[in-house]
């Protein structure tokens, strides 16, 4: 169990630093986020078990992996860990799929494929035979597709695959699961949002009278709602502002090192909530540029041709990461919530009860995540403009 609260631990760090690196570069112009750091932890996780040297010092530094940890083989327990998240249960949907694709013909280590196959349950298919670049960057769109309930169709955009790639190692996410508490759809109505910025959009407003986990967050100025789903620990959570001008300033909290880990950690107690939910998708998400992000976390030796050393990854060429591509969708409905995520490396060669009702109306911008295991944030973003679901 100290094994597993370290790699959680590890996760949540990281979830919050990448996502911290996401609101600065927003600054002041706020628009719609949601992203899975753990899908690219789980990436980055596999890619260091090839990586040496200083490609491998600062995967583990950015991805917050303890000492104690590396002392011993990390792959295992990490992997474990992962998989556990994902563990099917009884009226959920839940898969954590990952995969090697050789391009070209390239002479893996075997140590290497071990630990894929082994601690991380991954696949590795030769698609080398493949008449183009265009039909293999087609063949691995397919694969994510599949692997994230037909949600993610375009993990790499057109031109991702070349004739210099030569791997592909992706990770995909999928999570479908029924609320506990379900909306009715007869109580489902038109309402108004204020977007961030102050102008008004007309969506639909879910409605549910019911008991939820629930916190007061008077030291953020804002109120957290904990959404159980049936047959599994996994909870979505909403921290929302008490004024449409209030996401700034919740964000500037979670930013703030063990902020949300204190945050998850907090007791919420049940208590009777007059709920209303928006009704919505987050699908268009601006594009997320999660190889610039990783530099920013301090990953930065392996995507430079030069010095990224992969070598316990591939033995009879120099290999480099040339791009992270990721993408990860929300769906919300009275039923429940979906949500996918795909990341993919490309390597190229050089050449306590209250007793009332409390009212929580969101209709106003705000943070969402959904949490495995009370504590693990899997996706995590926030909503200025609610698309229609």
């Amino acid at each position: 169990m100290a094994t597993e609260n370290m790699i959680k631990q590890s996760l949540s760090q990281f979830t919050v630093d990448f996502y911290d690196k996401i609101i600065a570069k927003q600054g002041d112009s706020l628009s719609n986020v949601f992203v899975s750091p753990l899908s690219i932890y789980t990436a980055m996780v596999m890619t260091m078990a090839g990586a040496d040297g200083k490609t491998r010092m600062e995967i583990e530094s950015a991805l917050r992996i303890p000492k104690q940890l590396l002392a011993k083989c990390p792959h295992e327990p990490i992997g474990t860990t992962l998989q556990k998240f994902f563990k099917p249960s009884e009226g959920v949907q839940l898969s954590l799929a990952n995969r090697l694709f050789v391009v070209r013909p390239a002479t893996i280590v075997e140590r290497f494929k071990q630990i894929l196959t082994k601690d991380y349950d991954a696949s590795i298919e030769q698609i080398s035979s493949l008449s183009s670049d265009e039909a293999k960057r087609q063949y691995i769109n397919k694969w994510t597709s599949e692997n994230t309930g037909q949600k993610i169709t375009e993990l790499l955009p057109p031109g991702a695959v070349d004739t210099d790639t030569v791997l592909a190692l992706v990770n995909a996410l999928y999570f479908k699961g029924m609320w506990m508490n379900q909306f009715e759809k007869e109580d489902t109505n038109r309402g108004d949002f204020t977007c961030f910025g102050g102008k008004k959009m007309d969506i639909m407003m879910m409605h549910v009278e019911a008991h939820f986990p629930y916190e007061e967050l008077t030291d953020w100025d804002a109120q957290a709602v904990r959404l159980p789903f049936e047959g599994t620990d996994w909870q979505m959570l909403i921290i929302l502002p008490r004024d449409a001008n209030g996401l700034p300033r919740v964000l500037s909290r979670i930013r703030k090192p063990g902020a949300l880990e204190e945050l998850l950690k907090r007791p919420f107690h049940e208590t009777e909530l007059d709920l209303f939910l928006p009704k919505f998708k987050l699908s268009q998400c601006e594009p997320v540029d999660a190889k610039a992000f990783l530099k920013r976390c301090g990953i930065n030796t392996i995507f430079d041709a030069g010095a990224a050393d992969l070598t316990k990854l591939c033995s009879n060429m120099h290999l480099s990461v040339s791009d992270v591509f990721h993408k990860a969708i929300l769906e919300i409905d009275e039923e429940g919530a979906t949500a996918a995520a795909a990341t993919a490396a490309m390597f190229v060669e050089l050449c306590d009860t209250v007793s009332c009702t409390v009212h929580v109306c969101v209709d106003r911008p705000f943070c969402v995540a959904l949490i495995c295991a009370s504590t693990v944030p899997v996706f995590i973003g926030h909503v200025t403009h609610p698309e229609s679901s």
